[in-house]
C-alpha cells in the first residue's frame, strides 16, 4: 500500500521507506518517469552513454557495425537511453 504526501511549495518529501527501498540519501538526484497507464515512477537516474566517454580505450578505431551490435547488445541486455 502506498503513502499520501502532500506537494508544499514544489516539493514532495518523500518518506523514509521509499528512500530506504530506492537506497537513496539527501542530496541524490532521481527521475520523474511518467508512463502510458498514467502513474509516475521515481528512480535513481541510470547511465547514458555520455557518463561512458573515456573509460574504454582500444587499440584500433571500431566500425560502424560494431558500434550497431554493442547498441543492440545493451538494450537487448535492458539498458536504456538516457531520457526513457
Amino acid at each position: 500500500m502506498g503513502e499520501t504526501v502532500r506537494i508544499k511549495a514544489g516539493t514532495i518529501t518523500v518518506p523514509e521507506s521509499v528512500l530506504k527501498a530506492l537506497g537513496l540519501k539527501d542530496g541524490d538526484a532521481v527521475e520523474f518517469v511518467a508512463n502510458e497507464a498514467g502513474a509516475v515512477e521515481i528512480r535513481k537516474p541510470g547511465k547514458s552513454f555520455e557518463d561512458l566517454r573515456g573509460i574504454v580505450t582500444l587499440e584500433r578505431p571500431i566500425t560502424g557495425e560494431e558500434l550497431d551490435d554493442w547498441i543492440r547488445e545493451a538494450r537487448n541486455a535492458g539498458f536504456r537511453e538516457s531520457g526513457e
